[in-house]
């Protein structure tokens, strides 16, 4: 039977004890524990996890290698609620395809907010086939227990692809979007010369519409009359809108920002770099667009007389003139006087500048004084013309700690909050109050044996990523995250929680203390009994038992009037 049918049961809970004295515990869903069973499987044990990604519903998808009767496969799992289901594994007929079968390797699946499950994946042949499909790279869109087929080698070589962020709250059971951009090589069938066109597509209910492509003349050129022979990788809105940065020779290059078939320039080659004087700009590296159109691009400059200069800079337009967003050799705010922004991204696994719809942005860059070295560095919020260092090498931690290293790119939601993964535990920087709150920390004691006796204490030796939900129902939901860490007996687990204050649980609304604000929203959810950590939050259900009882009142009560720490 194919293991796709088989669902499986993730209601263990973890009970987490660390030093906040405001409070001891908090719920944690088990997904998956490195060489523990899998429940559903006879014989199968998790062996390697991989990053999981959580969608706007609290769902959790990942890849995993499974051990069963002494032999590794590679297989993909997803929640659905407390369930969770294996989609795909090695060896699983593959949908669409005659006499082939998956091999999973290690293709980490893409999770959109709206719960479809893209997969990149290789097929080999089907062991009584006969038809050579060995190695043939094909790509799928999972969603409501189905696979479908969207392109395979034989027709696309994909280089990238890049999904909207699909902010818009999903409504589950609705058709989702299904709008992808990508970047690679087609082959046009029907074309007389057996042609294939590189260059970017855009995918939307079933069709592949060409957007721009090699040897075909640039747009709004500097230079006219040159084609264009690259494209950077692409990126979509939840609109259906992209950005992206075009070649049309060493002299022609652009950004663009596309819409249904109409192009607008964002920025060219040889445009004046605003706010930094005697430079223009020469090569764009990267783009990024918002669903208010907002694009954020990097480049390189060229000075005024032609010479190439050593700088790069991060910049922003779409919705008025180009805006500055941070250049290297320019002052950097937050620090001594005299100190600039030395190098842009490094700290950032990711060159792509994060950005929310509300306009927000936020980079990381080394300082230094030129002449002195480097003096600190870290991550800024840009809002409103103006950067804010928001985290700093050497800034106190909400326990004692001090910020000394940045462990994955941190997350920035749309509500200006920040998940960091610092020091190896999980930061969040709240927008309302300016301050970094402790989530999850290396030496936390996790009790792994699901409230039963004898309990089985581990403690988290360090966070190893983090995935954050995009898209909580209410204020009150605190936001659901996904967490792969390992434990100091070497062991790999991934988790479910909700993005308290552990500090300060009763802090309901985030606003930094525990008021009136706070008092409506307990009292709209007291007497509920139906909480659930990740599938239904109850931002009152403080001592996370599942209801909004007299026990949450008095721990409301010992805290109502304060300020959270």
């Amino acid at each position: 039977m194919p293991r796709t049918q088989t669902v499986l049961s993730a209601t263990a809970l973890l009970a987490v004890a660390h030093a906040a004295p405001a409070q001891s515990l908090f719920d944690l869903s088990v997904i998956a524990v490195q060489d523990r069973a899998v429940q559903g499987m006879p014989g199968a044990t998790w062996e390697t996890l991989r990053t999981p990604m959580i969608d706007g519903f609290g769902d959790v998808a990942f890849s995993s290698e499974v051990r069963e009767t002494g032999f590794p496969f590679d297989a993909v799992f997803k929640t659905d609620g407390a369930l969770l289901m294996p989609v795909v594994a090695d060896d699983d007929p593959a949908p669409g395809v005659l006499f082939a079968q998956f091999d999973i390797d290690r293709d980490t699946p893409t999770l959109a907010s709206d719960g479809r499950l893209v997969l990149l994946a290789t097929l080999v042949n089907s062991p009584v086939s006969g038809v050579d499909t060995t190695n043939d790279f094909v790509f799928y869109e999972w969603e409501n227990g189905a696979f479908t087929l969207r392109f395979r080698e034989s027709q696309f070589i994909l280089n990238s692809y890049k999904a909207p962020a699909n902010r818009t709250p999903p409504v589950r059971g609705t058709p989702s979007p299904g709008v992808f951009a990508f970047s690679g090589t087609f082959d046009l069938f029907g074309d007389p010369n057996g042609a294939s066109r590189s260059g970017v597509w855009k995918y939307e209910d079933n069709v592949l519409t060409p957007v721009a492509l090699i040897d075909d003349p640039g747009i709004d050129l500097i230079f006219p009359g040159g084609d264009w022979q690259s494209f950077n990788e692409s990126a979509i809105n939840d609109s259906g809108v992209m950005t992206f940065g075009a070649n049309a020779g060493s002299q022609n290059q652009n950004v663009y920002r596309w819409t249904d078939g109409s192009f607008e320039t964002i920025a060219r080659s040889f445009d004046s770099a605003p706010d930094f004087p005697g430079f223009q700009f020469a090569r764009f590296l990267t783009t990024d667009i918002n669903n208010q159109g907002d694009v954020v691009f990097t480049t390189q400059f060229k000075f005024f007389n032609g010479g190439f200069a050593n700088f790069i800079g991060i910049f922003r337009g779409g919705n008025g003139p180009v805006e500055n967003i941070a250049v290297e050799s320019q002052p950097a705010p937050g620090f001594p006087a005299g100190s600039v922004y030395s190098e842009l991204y490094s700290y950032n696994f990711d060159p792509v500048p994060a950005q929310n719809d509300r306009g927000d942005v936020l980079f990381d860059a080394a300082v230094g004084v030129p002449g002195s070295g480097m003096l600190n560095g870290g991550y800024f919020l840009h809002r409103d013309g103006v950067a804010t260092p928001i985290a700093r090498f050497r800034d106190p931690l909400p326990h004692g700690d001090e910020i000394s290293s940045f462990n994955n790119d941190p997350i920035l939601l749309d509500n200006g909050d920040v998940v960091f993964i610092i020091n190896a535990s999980l930061y969040a920087y709240r927008d309302a109050t300016g301050q970094l709150e402790s989530v999850l920390l290396a030496g936390d004691t996790i009790d792994l044996s699901a409230d039963t006796d004898p309990a089985e204490l581990v403690m988290i030796d360090r966070l190893l990523s983090v995935d954050i939900e995009q898209n909580p129902r209410t204020v009150s939901a605190r936001g659901s995250f996904v967490a792969h860490m390992e434990l100091t007996n070497g062991d790999e687990v991934i988790v479910r929680g909700r993005l308290i204050n552990r500090g300060c649980p009763a802090d309901i609304d985030f606003d930094g203390d525990v008021d009136l604000g706070d008092f409506g929203v307990f009292g709209a959810e007291f007497g509920r009994t139906d909480c659930a950590p990740t599938t239904n939050p109850c931002g009152a259900d403080l001592d996370g038992d599942g209801d909004v009882d007299l026990g949450d009142f008095g721990l409301f009560g010992s805290l109502f009037g304060g300020a959270c720490p």
